[in-house]
């Protein structure tokens, strides 16, 4: 017995065929591992060999062979083209970030991988980050720390009930950080994070000059941009 043969053995078993909608149920079912069958000459015989059984026309079930064929193709199409998607929206490259957020992230990768980073950032920022799950995370290494655990990326997790914060402490672990660092790498982050708010006002003040229309008055707003720029 070939293996189609056997399906359709496997098929009718529990049907009674005598009746009309289980065996428009078997057909349909029939047809369905008839398209799935590679060789032609294949389709072809266990067509024929259903048409001779009930009595049907060739050609008809030829035509609803090739609609269960091509539903079933178009259905296989979308699941690959919805995976590509799932796969595209988890490879894209994501949006650039404002500087003092991704030093804001590089300072907690350190942290969580070295207590003495963690000790220069307490020292000199006290967890003032401006992200707010940057500062919760802070807050938590500094509790982590105080009671005595060694830098641990895994440990420190596991401690953590917020599920945002679980996910963000995990990315950020994973990110790759240079174990021999220099403590001006770190301090060029801590004063990037310092100078944000200075950072924000020249914005503003480079954007009123923009918009105001008196030339003496936009050249003294540029003397003070200038100035704050020099505090930087």
């Amino acid at each position: 017995m070939t293996l189609m043969a056997f399906k359709m053995h496997y098929l009718r078993q529990g049907r009674n065929l005598q009746n009309e909608s289980e065996r428009m149920m078997y057909i349909e079912a029939v047809l369905i591992e008839i398209a799935n069958l590679q060789k032609a000459v294949e389709r072809d015989h266990y067509l024929r060999q259903l048409a001779d059984e009930f009595s049907l026309s060739l050609d008809a079930l030829k035509q609803e062979q090739y609609r269960l064929y091509r539903e079933k193709k178009s259905h296989t199409n979308k699941e690959k083209k919805s995976v590509i998607q799932v796969r595209q929206q988890m490879f894209q490259p994501k949006k650039l970030l404002p500087a003092h957020h991704n030093a804001e992230r590089m300072l907690i990768a350190h942290m969580m991988k070295d207590e003495h980073v963690a000790e220069l950032v307490q020292e000199k920022l006290g967890g003032a980050f401006y992200i707010d799950e940057h500062q919760a995370l802070a807050a938590y290494l500094f509790a982590y720390y105080a009671k005595g655990y060694e830098a641990d990326p895994s440990s420190f997790i596991g401690q953590l009930t917020d599920d945002r914060l679980i996910r963000l402490a995990t990315e950020l672990a994973m990110l790759e950080v240079n174990n021999e660092y220099e403590e001006q790498e770190l301090n060029d982050y801590m004063t990037l994070i310092e100078n944000y708010p200075k950072r924000v006002e020249i914005e503003q003040k480079e954007l009123e000059v923009k918009k105001e229309k008196d030339p003496i008055k936009a050249a003294m707003m540029l003397t003070e941009i200038h100035q704050l720029k020099q505090m930087l």
